[in-house]
């Protein structure tokens, strides 16, 4: 993945390519869990595709988060 630093500086992305990426990422994340949802904000990482770990759903994990015994916690962890 090759970053293009002019892009990069005014976007969440590192480039045009990574953006499309990361629109397709963000669409399923609002389809799993409604737009604007509490839940999707939760799952909706701050970084770019591929920076830390992919946004994709592999294995279905997003579902299991709709679960209703299944709360989703957005705070650190303790040290």
């Amino acid at each position: 993945i090759l970053r293009d630093p002019e892009w990069a500086a005014g976007h969440l992305s590192i480039s045009p390519t990574n953006d499309v990426l990361l629109q397709m990422c963000l669409e399923y994340i609002e389809r799993m869990f409604g737009k604007g949802t509490d839940l999707a904000r939760k799952v909706t990482p701050d970084f770019a595709p591929y920076g830390k770990r992919i946004i994709r759903d592999p294995g279905g994990y997003y579902a299991a988060l709709t679960r209703d015994h299944v709360d989703v916690e957005a705070s650190e962890p303790a040290a």
